[in-house]
C-alpha cells in the first residue's frame, strides 16, 4: 500500500481527528529581544516530521510513516484512551486522496490472521 502512496499528505489534513503541529520562533525585531512563537498545522506523512534536531530522522521510509499513521488511529490511541479510536469513519481520508489509498484496506490487512498461522489453511 505505501508504494502507491504519494506522502502527500492529504489524508491528514482532511482528517477531522490529525491534530499534529509544528512550533517555530520567529524572531520579530532586529535586537534580538523581541519574537513570536507560531503553531502550524503538521502532518505526519511528511518526510521531515520526525526529523530530530541531530538530523536523523527514524521514520524516512514513506512505509513507516503510514504504519505510524494507521498504528496511532487504531492502535496507540485506543490504548491511551480506552478503546475509543482515533477515526470516525467518515472516509475524507480515501476520498481526498489522489491515488485512493484506502486506510480501511490496511487495516483490514493487519488484522487478518496470516495463512501460515492459520492450522489447514
Amino acid at each position: 500500500m505505501s508504494d502507491k502512496c504519494l506522502s502527500c499528505g492529504a489524508c491528514t489534513y482532511l482528517c477531522p481527528t490529525c491534530y499534529c503541529f509544528n512550533i517555530t520562533d520567529e524572531n520579530d525585531g532586529g535586537d534580538g529581544m523581541r519574537g513570536r512563537r507560531l503553531r502550524s498545522w503538521d502532518n505526519c506523512m511528511s518526510s521531515l516530521f520526525t526529523r530530530e534536531a541531530s538530523g536523523h530522522n527514524p521514520r524516512m521510509g514513506k512505509a513507516l510513516r503510514l504504519r505510524n499513521r494507521v498504528g496511532h488511529k487504531f492502535s496507540y490511541y485506543p490504548r491511551l484512551h480506552e478503546g475509543v479510536v482515533s477515526c470516525n469513519g467518515c472516509g475524507r481520508c480515501i476520498t481526498g486522496c489522489p491515488v485512493s489509498v484506502d486506510i480501511r484496506e490496511m487495516v483490514v490487512r493487519a488484522t487478518e490472521p496470516d495463512a501460515k498461522e492459520t492450522p489447514n489453511a
